[in-house]
């Protein structure tokens, strides 16, 4: 497998991502669970180029989109992999606690607000904005720990592409779920 992760990793990720959806969203009465989706991003270090050092090679830590589970449209998994503190994503890796997003929707024909107010929360360029699947309005992120170590394997993440009536704590749970499948890494 070209990416490192084997078949049975993959089973397992995706087994996670549709569990959480399954007992967090869709058996929500409240919340419309087709605007909903989970996502597993993966930490890895990687050789990344960066054009401020003259395109020098750098081991980094990465976080690459690994499983997914959603209703509405086509599961295809998100092309864009963000570093510690960039992103929703990387901010709830870099810190290393449940974390909660909320921006404004976004529309086709007002683009710059959306990303001006991504930009401003979650330190995302423009261009990796942009290139995202979906313009997720709401996220909740929480990091998944290695069992047994506070050491962090990647990160969990629920988005909504429209804002809903959530109730924070209700996704707290997320934590002691991802505790229990921590035997998992």
């Amino acid at each position: 497998h070209k990416d490192g992760i084997n078949k049975a990793q993959k089973v397992i990720y995706d087994n996670i991502c549709y569990k959480i959806f399954e007992n967090f969203i869709k058996s929500n009465t409240r919340l419309n669970h087709s605007n909903f989706r989970v996502s597993l991003f993966k930490a890895d270090k990687k050789l990344i180029f960066k054009r401020d050092f003259y395109y020098l090679p750098q081991y980094r830590t990465i976080l690459e989109n690994k499983a997914r589970h959603q209703t509405k449209q086509e599961k295809k998994l998100c092309g864009v992999k963000f570093l510690p503190g960039e992103g929703a994503v990387g901010v709830c890796f870099q810190i290393g606690t449940l974390i909660f997003f909320e921006t404004s929707t976004y529309n086709v024909n007002n683009p710059q607000k959306y990303y001006r107010e991504q930009m401003a929360k979650t330190s995302i360029p423009e261009f990796k904005l942009k290139k995202t699947n979906t313009k997720s309005s709401y996220l909740i992120c929480c990091p998944i720990k290695f069992f047994g170590s506070d050491d962090l394997f990647g990160v969990i993440v629920v988005d909504s592409t429209v804002k809903q009536n959530i109730i924070k704590e209700e996704f707290r749970k997320i934590e002691e779920v991802l505790d229990y499948y921590s035997v998992f890494f």
